[in-house]
């Protein structure tokens, strides 16, 4: 399972044009980028760290594994590394769910309330 990439991650992607420059000044180029840190979790890891940042004990039923699941999956994001030397900075899984769930408990209504700054919620890293 590939961990939660921040928008914070994201926007320094889109928005760092000091980084964006050398790939985008090339004419007719164009690339797809894999944005992830290319850490992966097993779904138990998930799921305790899932208790752990909201405090939540979140029944779980654990059943075999069924044919096709694959044993790991995760994005490379090699590419982006090289081609944008860009890397996420937030790979903590529990931290990165705890600064979820922050956001999801201020912003009930999703992206409709703005009673925060998204800057603001990573101020503690």
């Amino acid at each position: 399972m590939e961990r939660k990439v921040y928008e914070e991650d994201a926007r320094g992607v889109q928005r760092d044009d000091e980084m964006m420059l050398p790939f985008s000044a090339k004419p007719n180029r164009v690339g797809i980028f894999n944005v992830g840190t290319g850490k992966g979790s097993s779904v138990k890891e998930f799921v305790e760290a899932c208790k752990k940042a909201t405090g939540v004990d979140i029944k779980v039923d654990y059943l075999e594994r069924r044919a096709g699941d694959y044993a790991e999956v995760y994005s490379d994001p090699r590419k982006i590394r090289e081609e944008l030397n860009w890397t996420a900075k937030h790979t903590n899984l529990k931290e990165s769910l705890e600064t979820a769930w922050r956001w999801q408990k201020l912003h009930r209504n999703g992206y409709e309330s703005t009673s925060l700054s998204s800057s603001s919620l990573f101020s503690a890293y």
